[in-house]
């Protein structure tokens, strides 16, 4: 019996102009919404926080970056359908933060 496996964290840069060249021949947007990188992902399995909304590091190639959450099947997914237009990057602060444990009073 397969386990299913918990999804990592990560910071997900994708290339809006190249992940959408086959839909369409979009130029030049420098905002894009959570919304349109939703549809962009549906069926891959991949969920962006809503609260962390998408910010243009590269007006001219249209590259923005948002915060997710991903399994190993579900990047696999999105590395198929967007090619060259999806990078994942370990949000290593989400991914060791861990509270202080309260100090022990004597």
């Amino acid at each position: 019996m397969k386990m299913p496996v918990a999804p990592q964290q990560y910071i997900i840069q994708i290339d809006f102009n190249s992940a959408t060249r086959s839909a369409r021949g979009n130029k030049g947007a420098a905002a894009v919404e959570v919304s349109q990188l939703q549809r962009l992902l549906s069926g891959t399995g991949i969920e962006l926080d809503a609260s962390y909304r998408p910010v243009c590091i590269n007006p001219q190639q249209q590259r923005f970056v948002v915060r997710g959450q991903a399994t190993p099947d579900a990047k696999k997914r999105a590395e198929r359908k967007l090619g060259e237009g999806i990078k994942f990057f370990t949000d290593a602060r989400a991914q060791t933060y861990a509270p202080a444990a309260p100090a022990k009073s004597r």
